[in-house]
């Protein structure tokens, strides 16, 4: 699964105290095999889970393409430079009810 983050450029330079914070995290998904169909994803702000979302597949790309968007509290971003990660959510064959796996990062989007 590839993952793209939208304007990746809004978390290099972030005052959690100021007028604008990069709260709606948005992006976009690909499936390399198989359908995206229910995915949930989880979103961590500097390596901390804030949020999960499921994805929105097109009709168009049957299932194998989607976006997503995650609202996450002010104050997960910390001044200056954040990483933004996206993580699959999955079921558990162990004791654990889920567990992540990273996703790996398409090309990143202008912004």
């Amino acid at each position: 699964m590839l993952t793209r983050v939208e304007r990746p450029r809004l978390y290099e330079a972030v005052d959690p105290s100021g007028p604008f914070v990069p709260a709606l995290i948005t992006g976009s998904v690909r499936c390399l095999a198989g359908s995206l169909d229910r995915q949930v994803l989880a979103v961590a702000v500097n390596g901390t889970v804030q949020a999960t979302t499921r994805v929105m597949s097109g009709e168009s790309t049957n299932g194998s393409e989607g976006t997503w968007s995650a609202m996450v509290r002010p104050e997960a971003f910390r001044p200056g430079s954040n990483e933004i990660t996206v993580y699959q959510v999955e079921a558990s064959d162990g004791e654990a009810p889920f567990v992540l796996r990273r996703t790996e990062p398409a090309e990143e989007s202008g912004g």
